[in-house]
């Protein structure tokens, strides 16, 4: 694997794993249109309190509307 997709397959898991403590936050309302960017970098990925967006629309889908 390239070290870019090697890259890509890390960062992807770790916001996903970080994005789920939001869904577990408010699963059935979620977070609110556009508002879990600014929540995600109250958690650590990869050792950075940074905001950052999932890059995977169901996911999105599912923090910002929650399962209602």
């Amino acid at each position: 694997m390239l070290a870019a997709e090697q890259y890509s397959v890390l960062t992807r898991g770790a916001a996903f794993r970080v994005l789920w403590r939001l869904v577990e936050q408010s699963p059935l309302i979620g977070t609110g249109f556009g508002n879990y960017y600014y929540q995600a970098q109250n958690f650590p990925i990869l050792r950075w309190y940074v905001p950052f967006v999932s890059h995977n629309n169901y996911q999105d889908i599912l923090l910002q509307t929650g399962l209602i």
